[in-house]
């Protein structure tokens, strides 16, 4: 017959795992246990934006129990729950790594006429940006489909922050920019206001001739 082991020692197991293997510490990932009449649940929240939730999912799956019938529906009674999620700090400074490039990616999106059927590459990103049915905005991988699916940008950046995240991104993404060339007027040439052409000739001035701009000596009459 195997050990029992409560809820609140599989919450201690998952803390000792995430600091020996990770050196992540309950300040980064906080985590609660708490017991009902009907079962448990355990509750991980990470509260540090350089974390990510999937490795953390991956070390508190094994401690999650539930029983099911043959049809897949969940069996009342003795189920212990795990839950994963960021903290909403967290997650605001996720989604702000990614916030600007979306943006970008929603404005050309807009300018399109037909837009529900456009994606829209975000830059340093492997994703696309959509907008079905010209409501809200959706997010897709370029080789591997739909991910994700949200009302405004924001929840877009989020979404895209967090799947970049697992991937070991922790910075915003690197934007290689073409520099905008300006053009700059040739400096104008002043003509002598003061005097007219006969009387700069006299100076020894060159004048300019308004007409042209193109500076020359005018001949004494």
């Amino acid at each position: 017959m195997s050990e029992y082991i409560s809820t609140a020692d599989h919450a201690a197991r998952i803390r000792a795992t995430l600091k020996a293997k990770h050196k992540i510490t309950s300040r980064q990932v906080s985590i609660r246990s708490d017991n009902y009449s009907m079962g448990s649940a355990i509750r991980i929240t990470v509260n540090d934006p350089t974390v990510s939730a999937k490795l953390v999912e991956g070390i508190a799956a094994p401690s999650e129990s539930i029983d099911r019938d043959q049809f897949v529906d969940i069996l009342s009674g003795g189920n212990r729950f795990v839950t994963v999620r960021y903290s909403d700090d967290a997650l605001a400074v996720i989604g702000g790594r990614y916030l600007a490039v979306v943006q970008a990616a929603a404005d050309e999106l807009a300018t399109l006429p037909d837009k529900s059927s456009s994606l829209i590459p975000i830059a340093g990103t492997p994703f696309l940006l959509g907008c079905p049915q010209n409501w809200g905005y959706s997010l897709w991988e370029t080789d591997h489909g739909h991910k994700q699916q949200a009302n405004d940008v924001q929840g877009i950046a989020r979404a895209l922050g967090c799947l970049m995240l697992e991937r070991g991104h922790k910075r915003p993404p690197r934007v290689e920019t073409t520099p905008t060339l300006r053009l700059v007027p040739p400096p104008a040439v002043e003509a002598p206001h003061t005097y007219g052409c006969q009387a700069a000739t006299k100076l020894g001035h060159a004048c300019c001739c308004p007409a042209t701009l193109t500076p020359h000596v005018t001949q004494e009459a």
